[in-house]
């Protein structure tokens, strides 16, 4: 140890290990001092805001910060411990930054809403797993193909595909691959399916010529690592075969154990009955489509939502009219929070013909009806008779008049204004009224005589 001694003479600095003389006079008397190890330790912890408030060397601190307690002991030395304090706001959204209405497949102004805490939405990925393209069809160009997939949610369409025989032509655009063998759709658009939600789908096969037993199914890559062979991923397989073209439909449920992200679909068609995704097909045709799996509920097929920056973005193009109420859970740890909304997205649309009429002519027509919906009016109707007129007000297109010509007449009257083009069709025929003509002939003959006939 060192230290210092004091002596008659005054104070005197030592150091251990060192010799001193002093005079048998000298009064000493010795002062340790210990060399003292300075302990440092560190905190990090983070509380959510507006929760329990935390307590850390017995004071309460709820404000973010770093925060430094010192402690000397009984021989003087140190010990420093720091407190590094995160507050995190709590999950928040923002309402909407508009509340759109819109036609049905036009481009949507994206629609944001700001958030705090957040760290995302319930899309946990969009990175694509690595696929592989299913084994090659082995007779591409014969036999069975699948001609439409189509699948709904509570009778809105969020996929409808047709395609024609031998062809990577669909209606949702041009897929890569082999025609007859493997049509890649991937690249055109992601189809969302929601965790927990129950969908119906159709699937359509059809033939180049001779009828053969064929069957369809479907896998879906729920848990995102690139195959469609684990337990729960084959959707639907068909129990049985048909003989040629035909259709078969169904239901499905999105487990809610699905890794959410960007995952695919894979649709096949062939002769016989599924034993895998990947089982050799010697005819038939494989189709894929990109999906994207979560919990967002309530947006339009055709339209979805992404996060960055502490801002949701929801964008696309709706295909299905409807009112849409959208719920998109935020992701986090300091509570819960859903950003919500209203997407309107409309259509012209004419209802039936409230009587389909058969009349007299020159008799007064009973009013014939079409409901409508989304228009502003209508253009010039074609194909009503002579002396019979339509009008529109407050979604109600009205026929009325006194035919003066007499026929079947097969009319159709365009919708105007709104989104898309509509026609409110239906039929009227006029009976022509009760005529006889004068004689073909005026005849004077004798009693018991054969008359040549007359004619009206």
């Amino acid at each position: 140890f060192a230290g210092w001694a004091t002596t008659s003479g005054g104070a005197v600095a030592y150091a251990n290990g060192a010799s001193y003389t002093m005079s048998a006079a000298s009064n000493v008397t010795l002062y340790a001092q210990w060399n003292c190890i300075t302990t440092v330790s560190t905190t990090n912890f983070s509380v959510c805001l507006n929760t329990p408030t935390y307590t850390w060397n017995g004071i309460v601190r709820n404000a973010p910060g770093t925060y430094t307690y010192t402690t000397t002991n009984s021989i003087g030395c140190d010990s420093i411990a720091t407190l590094n304090l995160t507050v995190t706001a709590n999950n928040t959204a923002e309402t909407a930054s508009s509340t759109p209405t819109l036609c049905i497949n036009t481009p949507l102004n994206n629609i944001t809403h700001s958030t705090t805490g957040a760290t995302g939405i319930d899309f946990a990925s969009l990175n694509v797993p690595t696929y592989s393209p299913p084994p090659a069809v082995v007779y591409p160009t014969f036999d069975e193909d699948l001609g439409n997939v189509t699948i709904t949610l509570n009778g809105a369409t969020v996929l409808n595909n047709s395609t024609t025989i031998n062809s990577l032509s669909g209606t949702i655009g041009t897929a890569t691959g082999t025609a007859g063998s493997y049509a890649d759709f991937t690249a055109l658009g992601h189809y969302a399916l929601y965790s927990g939600s129950t969908y119906s789908f159709s699937l359509s096969s059809f033939t180049t010529g001779i009828y053969y037993p064929n069957s369809m199914a479907i896998y879906i890559d729920y848990n995102r690592n690139g195959l469609f062979s684990d337990a729960g991923e084959s959707v639907y397989t068909a129990a049985a075969t048909t003989d040629g073209p035909h259709t078969e439909t169904g239901t499905f449920t999105i487990p809610l154990s699905a890794s959410l992200g960007l995952t695919r679909m894979r649709v096949i068609c062939k002769e016989g009955i599924f034993s895998s995704p990947t089982q050799p097909v010697r005819y038939g045709e494989y189709e894929e489509y990109s999906i994207i799996l979560g919990a967002i509920a309530g947006l339009p097929p055709g339209v979805t939502a992404s996060w960055a920056n502490n801002t949701i973005t929801i964008s696309g193009t709706p295909s299905a009219s409807g009112t849409f109420n959208y719920s998109i859970p935020l992701t986090g740890d300091c509570g819960s929070a859903n950003a919500i909304g209203t997407i309107t997205v409309i259509t012209n649309t004419a209802g039936i013909a409230s009587s389909t009429p058969t009349l007299c002519i020159n008799s007064a027509l009973t009013n014939i009806t079409h409901n409508t919906s989304d228009a502003t009016g209508i253009g010039t109707a074609t194909g009503l008779p002579a002396g019979v007129a339509a009008s529109w007000a407050n979604d109600v297109i009205t026929i009325s008049g006194t035919p003066s010509a007499s026929g079947t007449f097969n009319y159709s009257i365009p919708l105007a204004g709104g989104c898309g083009s509509a026609n409110a069709i239906g039929t009227i025929t006029v009976t022509a009224n009760n005529t006889a003509g004068t004689a073909s002939s005026t005849p004077t003959l004798c009693i018991n005589t054969p008359l040549t006939n007359i004619t009206h």
